[in-house]
This record gives C-alpha cells, sequence and structure tokens, in this order.
C-alpha cells in the first residue's frame, strides 16, 4: 500500500485538472452555441417582419401577442394599437362571426384550417384574405395573404365572361367586318379590357387605348405588324405555335402569355383567344382580350423565392443542430470516459459522496445524450415523408408493448381493447403509441395498482384513438404546455424525461392531418387523445 498509494495520488490530481479543463471547454463551446441560437433567433424575427404574408398570434384570452409588418399594412392599425388588445376589443361583435367560430374550434380542438375571409375595414371597404390559423402552445398562429385584387380579377373575368358568352360566342359565326363587331361589343367590355385583333396570319388590324399604353407602341406602329413584335423569344420553344394551332382550328385558347413592351419590360397578360369564323367554319380573324396579371406574377414570383429561401434556411437550422448535437457528443464522451477511468482507477480512495457525485456526472451524460438523440428524432420529423399503409393497430400496440418491457421496474396491468384500424404510416404510429405507453406506464408507476388502458372509437370521418393511465396526472390549466418541447409538468426528481416525447407525438399526428390533447386531473390519471383521418 505505501508503494502505490503515491501514485493514485498523482493520478487523481491530474484526473481534476483535465476535469476542471474540460468543463472549462464545454462551458465556452456551449456559450457560443447560445450566442449562435441569439442570432438566429434575430435573423428569423427579421424574416418574419419581411415576408410579404401576414403573420400575427393571437393568445388564448384572444390578445394579440405578435404582428409582423405585413398585418400592420392588411388591418391597418399600428403595432401599437395591436398588441395587447384582444380580437373584440379591435373588432366588436367578431365573436359571432363565422371566421370568430373556426378560430375559437381551431383554438379549442387544437386543428389546423385554411379558408377566405372577407374583411369590412371602419371606412365601409372590403377586403380579402386566405388565412391558415394554426393551434401553437399560447394560442393560434395566422398566417394571411391580402387575395383583394384576385377576387377583383375574378369578379370582372366572371362578369367579361358573362357578357362575352351573351355576345360573342352566339354572334362570331356571323361576322363580316371585325371593325365593326368591335363597335358592337365596346360597350360589354370592362374599361381595363385589353383588347386586339389579327388576322388569320397574325397581323395587327386592331389595338385599343389600353392596348397601346401597357405594350408603349402607339397604334399606328402596331397595325400592320406581326404580333410577334410583343412575345418573339420570350416564351418556351413551341409554346406559341400550339397556340396558333388551337385557334386556327377554330377553338378559343385561354391562357397566361408574357409580352415585350417598346421599352423591353416584361409584362403578364391573362388571355383569351377568339377565332371569328366565316360561313364554312374557317377562322379568318381572331379577337384577343387580354388582362394585365404583371402584379399578381410578381406576388407569386414573391412567394416562390419566399418558399426557396425558406427552405434554404429550414436546411440551414437542420445542419446547424446536427452540428451542434454532433459537438457536443465529444465531450460528454469524455465525461462518461473521465468518470469511468475515476471509479476504476481511485474507486477505493474515494468517499460515499464523492462516489455519489461521480454516479451524479455519468447520468447526466447519459441524459444529456438521450436529449441529443430525442432532438434530432424531432428535427427529422420535418423532413420524412409518411408512407400511408393499412395499420393494425392492436399489433402495433402490442408491439410497444413488449419493447417496452425491458425497460420497466413494474407491472401495471395494461389493458387493449379492439382497436381500429389506422391508415397511416407504420413506422411513425409505432413511435406515437410507444412514447403515448411509456408515459402512462411511467406516471402511473408509483401508484399500488398502476392501470394503463387502450381503446378507440370511431367517428365521422376519423378515428379517436386513446391511451388513459390511472397515476398522477396534472392540472388542465398547463395543457398547453404538454406538447412544447423540453416543456414538462413534473421534475426530474418525480419522473425523468427530456420532454421531447410529446412534442413528437403531435408532430406526427399533425403530418397524418390529425389533432391531439390531453384531460387530466392531479392524482387521478391522465387521458391522451389522438385521431387519425379516414382513409378517401
Amino acid at each position: 500500500m505505501v508503494g502505490t498509494e503515491p501514485i493514485c495520488q498523482i493520478s487523481f490530481s491530474t484526473m481534476q485538472d483535465k476535469t476542471r479543463d474540460m468543463y472549462a471547454a464545454l462551458d465556452k463551446k456551449v456559450q457560443e452555441r447560445t450566442k449562435d441560437f441569439e442570432i438566429g433567433e434575430e435573423k428569423y424575427l427579421g424574416i418574419l417582419n419581411n415576408l410579404q404574408e401576414g403573420v400575427q398570434i393571437i393568445s388564448n384570452d384572444w390578445r394579440y401577442l405578435f404582428v409582423n409588418d405585413s398585418v400592420t399594412k392588411q388591418t391597418r392599425y399600428s403595432r401599437e394599437e395591436l398588441i395587447g388588445y384582444t380580437l373584440m376589443e379591435k373588432y366588436p361583435g367578431i365573436e359571432k362571426s363565422a371566421m370568430f367560430k373556426t378560430l375559437e374550434k381551431c383554438m379549442e380542438q387544437r386543428v389546423t384550417r385554411r379558408f377566405e375571409n372577407e374583411h369590412t375595414y371602419p371606412d365601409h371597404s372590403k377586403g380579402y384574405f386566405d388565412l391558415m390559423v394554426q393551434p401553437v402552445p399560447d394560442g393560434v398562429l395566422i398566417l394571411s395573404i391580402d387575395i383583394s385584387d384576385r377576387k377583383k380579377d375574378e369578379e370582372e373575368i366572371r362578369k367579361l365572361n358573362a357578357t362575352l358568352e351573351n355576345k360573342i360566342f352566339e354572334r362570331t359565326s356571323a361576322l363580316e367586318n371585325a371593325y365593326q363587331e368591335i363597335s358592337d361589343y365596346k360597350f360589354a367590355l370592362d374599361i381595363s379590357s385589353i383588347v386586339s385583333i389579327t388576322d388569320q396570319n397574325g397581323i395587327i388590324q386592331y389595338a385599343n387605348t389600353n392596348f397601346c399604353k401597357i405594350s408603349g407602341y402607339s397604334s399606328d406602329e402596331l397595325i400592320g405588324n406581326d404580333h410577334s413584335i410583343l412575345n418573339s423569344g420570350i416564351h418556351p420553344k413551341g409554346f406559341m405555335a400550339d397556340l396558333w394551332a388551337t385557334v386556327k382550328s377554330g377553338n378559343i385558347w385561354k391562357g397566361e402569355i408574357q409580352n415585350k413592351a417598346k421599352d423591353s419590360s416584361l409584362y403578364w397578360l391573362h388571355v383569351t383567344i377568339i377565332p371569328f369564323l366565316d360561313e364554312k367554319g374557317h377562322p379568318y380573324k381572331y379577337m384577343s382580350l387580354q388582362k394585365d396579371i404583371t402584379g399578381r406574377k410578381k406576388i407569386e414570383e414573391k412567394i416562390v423565392q419566399d418558399s426557396i429561401e425558406l427552405e434554404g434556411l429550414n436546411k440551414e437550422l437542420n445542419s446547424f443542430t446536427y452540428s451542434v448535437s454532433h459537438d457536443l457528443r465529444a465531450p460528454l464522451r469524455a465525461i462518461g470516459g473521465y468518470a469511468q477511468i475515476l471509479e476504476e482507477e481511485c474507486g477505493v480512495i474515494l468517499s460515499n459522496e464523492g462516489k455519489r457525485l461521480l454516479d451524479v456526472i455519468r447520468q447526466n451524460a447519459l441524459k444529456m445524450g438521450k436529449l441529443i438523440d430525442d432532438l434530432l428524432n424531432f428535427s427529422r420529423l420535418g423532413r420524412k415523408e409518411i408512407q400511408k399503409i393499412s395499420v393494425d393497430m392492436v399489433k402495433l400496440t402490442q408491439d410497444a408493448l413488449e419493447e417496452l418491457k425491458s425497460s420497466m421496474d413494474h407491472q401495471p396491468i395494461i389493458t387493449v381493447q379492439s382497436l381500429s384500424p389506422a391508415f397511416a404510416d407504420s413506422v411513425l404510429m409505432g413511435q406515437v403509441m410507444a412514447n403515448l405507453l411509456s408515459n402512462a406506464i411511467k406516471y402511473s408507476s408509483k401508484k399500488v395498482k398502476p392501470v394503463v388502458e387502450v381503446k378507440s372509437e370511431d367517428m365521422k370521418g376519423e378515428t379517436v384513438y386513446s391511451v388513459t393511465d390511472n397515476g398522477v396526472g396534472f392540472d388542465m390549466q398547463y395543457a398547453h404546455k404538454l406538447f412544447g418541447v423540453f416543456q414538462r409538468l413534473h421534475s426530474d426528481a418525480e419522473f425523468a424525461g427530456t420532454g421531447v416525447g410529446l412534442a413528437i407525438v403531435q408532430r406526427i399526428i399533425n403530418k397524418h392531418g390529425g389533432r391531439v390533447w390531453a384531460e387530466a386531473e392531479p392524482e387521478k390519471g391522465a387521458t391522451f387523445y389522438f385521431t387519425l383521418p379516414h382513409e378517401n
């Protein structure tokens, strides 16, 4: 013993120095990563405020928690006039509207809804919005796109088409003179319509004022020229040839065309080309009725570009998350390894308290490793494509229980009723059931006679599945925290866990178009429900 004691003392001292240096390096790395996350948050807030779409978050008590710049333009209220106020305060009587009922249903049932809504401003003018309402932990998130221009275009086109059906289709076969027909139809065309006429060879014979205005050419510069001066070389090969093949066969052509103005700027038109037929049914002239849709196309291009940028940002975020988790694994392995060395080489000289602290270090390293794994699983769900098949939910549940048996330290009474089959991704649904069963078994473990029950009920258009336990339960006022990442209602001292399992359950069920919620009472157990739509 005299010969070995100094060696143990030197080894233990060296180990203390290494452990201290290791913790210092880990602390520095965590601070760097935290700073990166803060920068990322500011970056994403900047993106939200610059989105063309409106983004607003309404709390569970109907107060505005967040609005971006587009919402202030859409509502004609400043951010200060909205944040902190309720919907009812800003829009008296809204609780009687169909829109409010939809928001209320989304908030109560935690379902996603998309619909169009007509909005009346204080000056009695109207706006139209495409709304996507999605539940979030604090209430609901609303994405809004102003479609007022589109609605106006649709109404104008509807009126125009109705007029054309009554005035043009019944008379085209009898037209003798294109110029005379224009005078007959001028009263029926909307003042914003763009009109031109070409002969059977595509030579322009007439262009109204709006046509000249948008193209930048005068009437004299257009008449007598081939129509190709407006769109030569712009469209894909074969596009114009197919268009002319359609109208030359006597059929009406409808679609979108991009033209080039005199100053070389490009603009978009929604075009209806109507052939005038002679007595033999052959076209000899063509009337083109056009609507300027340049503004709408720019919005569409902006949405596509924003989607591409968001997809890039999501990939960057996923890469960053993986990098963080990968970088954290190395120090975790070191912590576990050094703890193992300490136990093997110096265990005999450690006090009971020292051994306890060493075990705490190892258990926390294991816990952090599990947390990293859960985070990676959660992030991968956003990218995974679901493969729906008919799933035997009874067998799936029994398989999940079989896998959980090895980790059970008690024997609960588990009842699996006759469950309806599901149309879902079997792998993802297995993870849902494993997570819910694991929670039920864990939170009922302190009962003298723990009980877990799994059942289902077929409803209109969907099946409701439930997992019930008689465990510790929880206070329903905190139910909104259940499905958030890292949100836990019980401490580690009571029940171990990472706070990611239920978030994974919600994401999987949402990807399947279903809903998930819970009901509970302290010390009287809890029931977790999820729905899956029936196969169409």
